[in-house]
């Protein structure tokens, strides 16, 4: 059953993504300021290590972030048959095998093949993919997945259930 919780998965990925729009004031302000700064902030300025894996973590959440988005909706439409596939297309576009999309607003788009991320955010990736799978595909309960197939293939803007391979 789905259960109402405070989690919000575009938090994380908006506080990232605050971090990388801004990333130019921070260390202006890093530069300006460090000296007087006293050992504590010293000790936890980004380094340029930090501020790669902030990219990195930035586009990783993305397909979440576009996900929640989507799915908020607006009370002119219903979402519940978008859950299949926002979800199946959130987790294609997270898998740990395929390339990383980071694309910006303003920027050039370019993609990270998987042995080019941070180890970490190569993990991370990974378990965020391992654990949708499992949630959405592998264990989800099959009358929620029926309830949910059904409003898709109801939707007038789903003909066809192209959305699932094979």
């Amino acid at each position: 059953p789905v259960k109402d919780n405070n989690t919000r998965w575009s938090s994380g990925h908006d506080q990232m993504e605050w971090f990388r729009v801004q990333q130019r004031a921070v260390q202006l302000y890093d530069v300006e300021h460090a000296r007087k700064a006293g050992d504590a902030y010293k000790e936890h300025q980004m380094g340029l290590e930090d501020w790669r894996i902030n990219v990195e973590v930035t586009a990783t959440l993305q397909p979440i972030a576009d996900w929640t988005q989507h799915l908020e909706g607006t009370k002119n439409y219903p979402t519940l048959p978008l859950v299949l596939p926002a979800t199946y297309s959130a987790i294609e576009r997270m898998a740990p095998k395929t390339a990383l999309m980071l694309d910006f607003p303003g920027e050039d788009a370019y993609e990270l093949e998987p042995e080019e991320m941070h180890p970490g955010v190569l993990e991370a990736r990974t378990d965020m993919y391992d654990d949708w799978v499992s949630r959405w595909i592998t264990n989800i309960d099959p009358e929620v997945k029926r309830t949910y197939a059904i409003a898709t293939l109801l939707y007038p803007c789903f003909k066809t259930y192209d959305f699932i391979d094979g």
